[in-house]
């Protein structure tokens, strides 16, 4: 192609593998003219391509920009064209042309340069179930020389192999990612290493590793590995030392941890199983009384319930209604009607359903006296 003249500030862009999408529609047309144009006519269409795929979503129609491109391109923008099609090409599980246009890329670049191709390639194997044949290319890409994508070419490594059994290799590979500078990859190789050690029944060694990620992380991953960690002392009857755990991270982030950070950690406890865990996070995520406190109002007393503490519940409950947030207050009535129908119309319901009146909320109030008098034939409001 031509390259004569200035080069715009778009194509700088693009080869930069970014481009300003602040105004899509003059980006869309200077890409055309461009094209129209020739000057510019391969890095363009790349351009195009991009937008399509990026910001508008038209997967069909980028597909096509990039065979446009690839049909004109010289070897310097060949091979990003095969890869990013690629990858377009398995999003719509056309996975045999995907492989071949990766495999006809990697005919193309450079040794050093060939990692995001493998990475591409070992994934769609993987995803037709041909392991052996995604550990063959990862075991390609993780040697090769990028340093970025070489880790992460690793750690599929290790996923696949253990997928195949091979713990070994799977658990050395995991070691490696582990102690390689990039630390959210790391941190995610000893969370896949824990379970791999405790599968192998090695449980202090996978508690090592899940104490290394409690004790660096305050992120997604730390709450993850915590609630791995508590479960496993609760496993072995070590409540204590699982509270332990869940104290000194807590102590250790607490200037940093807000409601949206014990919300989050609410949530983990509680899929994990661990309601204890969870009436704490939540409870702490409540206290701070901000918005994400206020929408954890309704998780908590779900959880109370849970653990069949109706008395807490109610306190809960009575809050959200004070807090007067319309999903708060429909989660409450929700929730003291299924309080009130497990307990019946004893001493302990009417009381209750006393308490709720005296709070003024109309709304509320009406649908427990609807409901009083559809299962108890109005006994609370007689009393």
């Amino acid at each position: 192609m031509t390259t004569g003249g200035a080069t715009p500030v778009w194509l700088s862009a693009v080869e930069g593998g970014y481009c300003d999408w602040d105004d899509v529609t003059a980006q869309k047309k200077a890409f055309q003219e461009a094209i129209d144009e020739g000057t510019w006519r391969v890095p363009a269409l790349l351009g195009l391509a991009q937008l399509l795929w990026w910001e508008e979503d038209d997967i069909d129609a980028a597909i096509e920009t990039y065979r446009r491109a690839i049909d004109e391109a010289a070897s310097r923008w060949r091979a990003d064209a095969l890869i990013s099609m690629a990858s377009l090409l398995a999003r719509k599980e056309r996975y045999d042309e995907a492989e071949a246009a990766l495999r006809e890329a990697l005919t193309q670049v450079e040794a050093q340069d060939s990692t995001r191709a493998l990475l591409e390639l070992g994934d769609i194997l993987r995803s037709r179930d041909d392991l052996e044949g995604a550990i063959e290319v990862y075991w390609a890409a993780a040697d090769a020389a990028d340093p970025e994508a070489g880790p992460q070419a690793r750690f599929r490594l290790a996923e696949t192999l253990r997928q195949t059994g091979s713990l070994d290799d799977a658990e050395h590979e995991f070691r490696r990612v582990a102690d390689a500078d990039n630390e959210s990859l790391a941190q995610s190789a000893l969370l896949h290493l824990a379970s791999l050690l405790e599968q192998r029944g090695d449980v202090a060694g996978a508690q090592a590793a899940l104490r290394a990620v409690v004790d660096s992380d305050d992120g997604p991953l730390g709450m993850q590995a915590l609630t791995q960690l508590r479960r496993m002392l609760i496993d072995q009857d070590d409540v204590a030392a699982a509270d332990r755990v869940y104290e000194d991270w807590r102590r250790r982030n607490e200037t940093e941890s807000t409601s949206l950070s014990y919300q989050v950690l609410g949530n983990i406890f509680r899929e994990a199983g661990d309601l204890a865990g969870a009436k704490d996070a939540f409870g702490r995520a409540v206290a701070v009384d901000d918005y994400w406190g206020r929408a954890s109002i309704h998780e908590l007393g779900r959880v109370l319930m849970a653990l069949d503490e109706r008395d807490e519940a109610v306190e809960v409950w009575l809050k959200a209604i004070d807090a007067g947030d319309a999903n708060n207050v429909g989660s409450a009535g929700a929730g003291l009607r299924e309080l009130l129908l497990a307990a019946g119309p004893g001493e302990w319901s009417r009381s209750v359903y006393r308490r709720v009146l005296a709070t003024g909320h109309e709304p509320i109030g009406s649908f427990l006296r609807e409901f009083d008098a559809e299962e108890f034939g109005g006994g609370l409001t007689r009393s």
